[in-house]
């Protein structure tokens, strides 16, 4: 958008990559494609709260990448340097004829981000200064209040002998694969999830005290609630372990710069990939013709499932496959809304709403079912666990037999002409909030 030759942080031309996805180099591509006649042309663009930036052509700059705190010079820089170049590409594309009333832009984020830092120091020129040496500890964190970075843990020292082999995915939230793929009521795998569930260290943002690092804990049966079982069995993680949102996890022979101790990585500040609402709770961006000019909407409760459908209703396009979302009608102008979708709109917003809450992965649903698997996991008593589990697969069941039938209702009001069954409607809404009802029971006794 600048006009000058797209270059990735080591000064290379071409396609920067995951690191160098400035707004600028994004944008500049996507408004060349649409200035080319391609119509549909969609990009990523690198988070704001990282520089990405190796000084290119000084000496390589060992600290890159590293993560920029609230406030900080550099990070400051970067939101302006975005807001240019947005505004540069709005202005662009509207002296070709593409805007709003001809064209349907949608911007949106894959997750939100925890901030693991303290707090800033200012400075002269208004910024905050943060302190980006690593800091480690054994027993008490010895780290300044402006430190920033995630909690790094290596999570194999801290577990004991005889606990099996695995692999992790590295997260806030470790998805676990232990070899060999035992059976979920194997009991070796079951004293290592209770000894993973039990762990306890110390987060230097919250308290010098040690706590439990995990949260919550999913096995098999509340990974499929979650719709995190797969297709091929092979890539379905044993058990996931929900941790506390600084922390990151790994399974490494070393941690990084660690050893088997707690440090912290100034290089990287911002977790995500976790269920906490700073993570969970993000925004989408609609404007163009047949979206109504709402502002900010903060009621509507909604997630990425629902964005696809929604675009193909605006545009007019029909995909070959169910969604597992629905159409946002509060967001659309009723002459631009299929007639199948305005009748009975009320129900049919009911229904979204009841819909949403039981079949998305940070619905109610999977939330208070995910308490009761914690429990269940954590359990001594194997009757306990077994009887949790039970209830969790059963509800599991029925929901995912009513979502079968909801969406495809949906999906046949949006794409083929067939109004929803009001009836049919009442009594899906009343099934939800029956299972919405025993989960959160189930979570109560948990």
């Amino acid at each position: 958008m600048e006009g000058q030759p797209v270059t990735d942080p080591f000064g290379q031309p071409g396609f920067p990559g995951f690191d160098g996805a400035f707004a600028k180099n994004t944008l500049g591509y996507l408004a060349q494609m649409q200035e080319a006649g391609i119509p549909v042309t969609y990009g990523y663009i690198s988070d704001a709260h990282d520089n990405h930036t190796s000084a290119f052509p000084a000496p390589f700059n060992p600290n890159f990448p590293r993560a920029s705190g609230p406030g900080e010079a550099d990070y400051k820089a970067q939101l302006r340097a975005y807001d240019d170049a947005f505004a540069a590409f709005f202005d662009r594309l509207k002296g070709d004829g593409i805007d709003q009333s001809n064209t349907l832009f949608v911007v949106t984020v894959d997750e939100g981000d925890q901030f693991a830092g303290g707090v800033g120091t200012p400075q002269p020129d208004g910024s905050l200064a943060y302190n980006h040496v690593n800091c480690s500890w054994t027993t008490t964190p010895t780290c300044p209040a402006n430190q920033i970075g995630e909690v790094n843990l290596n999570i194999k020292p801290k577990l004991p002998a005889g606990t099996p082999s695995f692999v992790i995915h590295s997260d806030s939230a470790p998805t676990f694969y232990v070899n060999g793929q035992p059976a979920r009521t194997d009991s070796t795998l079951r004293k290592m999830e209770r000894d993973v569930a039990g762990l306890q260290a110390i987060d230097p943002y919250v308290s010098p005290n040690a706590a439990n690092v995990f949260v919550r804990m999913a096995d098999t049966v509340e990974e499929k609630t979650l719709h995190m079982a797969n297709a091929d069995p092979a890539r379905t993680p044993s058990f996931t372990a929900f941790g506390d949102p600084n922390y990151f996890v790994t399974a490494a022979n070393t941690g990084p710069s660690c050893g088997s101790n707690p440090c912290i990585d100034y290089h990287f500040a911002w977790s995500h990939g976790d269920i906490q609402p700073v993570i969970a709770t993000t925004w989408l961006g609609l404007a163009g013709p047949g979206v109504k000019n709402l502002g900010i909407d903060s009621s509507t409760w909604t997630d990425h499932a629902n964005v696809r459908p929604t675009m193909m209703t605006l545009l007019g396009l029909h995909d070959d496959y169910v969604h597992d979302g629905r159409v946002l009608i509060e967001g659309l102008a009723i002459k631009d809304t299929p007639q199948t979708l305005i009748a009975h709109r009320e129900t049919l917003l009911r229904l979204g709403d009841a819909y949403e809450q039981v079949n998305a992965p940070f619905g109610k649903f999977a939330m208070d079912t995910l308490t009761a698997s914690t429990r269940a996991i954590k359990s001594t008593d194997e009757s306990v666990y077994n009887s949790i589990e039970g209830s969790i697969e059963s509800l599991t069941t029925e929901r995912d037999a009513l979502a079968l039938q909801v969406k495809a209702a949906f999906n046949a009001a949006a794409f083929n002409g067939q109004a929803l069954n009001e009836q049919q409607a009442k009594a899906w809404i009343k099934q939800a909030q029956s299972l919405l009802d025993r989960a959160a029971a189930l979570a109560a006794s948990s």
